[in-house]
């Protein structure tokens, strides 16, 4: 699993992660169980105390500010509570899709290369990925 981040309660830094967690997934996707997961694991959540108003939805709703803000230029689509990779999403940060560069919606290539995504990627041979 992909460690989070170094601000684990920084609702910005887990949305971050969650695109780069289904980037580097074998599905594809990330899920609103992935960060709860996550979260639990690392004693951030106590599983019973989860609501409605609590960190995983004020992420999936960072991230549905995101998707709606950047329209087509956003490599992810956002399901329920599932994060899900558009065909090439890499090509979404570099290509003729490219986001604006600004605010949030830097997020895919700042985030790539602090975590390294692209090699990792290219170690794993999801070379279409990076296409």
């Amino acid at each position: 699993m992909l460690p989070l981040p170094r601000d684990p309660r920084d609702p910005l830094k887990l949305a971050d992660w969650l695109e780069l967690y289904a980037l580097v997934s074998g599905d594809r996707n990330s899920s609103y169980g992935d960060l709860v997961t996550a979260l639990k694991a690392a004693s951030i959540i106590n599983p019973r105390e989860i609501t409605a108003d609590e960190l995983p939805t004020i992420v999936f709703e960072e991230l549905a500010h995101r998707e709606k803000a950047a329209i087509d230029a956003y490599p992810f689509e956002v399901v329920g509570g599932v994060v899900r990779c558009k065909k090439r999403p890499l090509s979404y940060a570099h290509g003729r899709h490219r986001a604006p560069r600004s605010g949030r919606t830097a997020f895919l290539s700042i985030s790539a290369q602090t975590w390294r995504v692209p090699s990792l990627l290219a170690r794993r041979g999801d070379s279409e990925l990076l296409a």
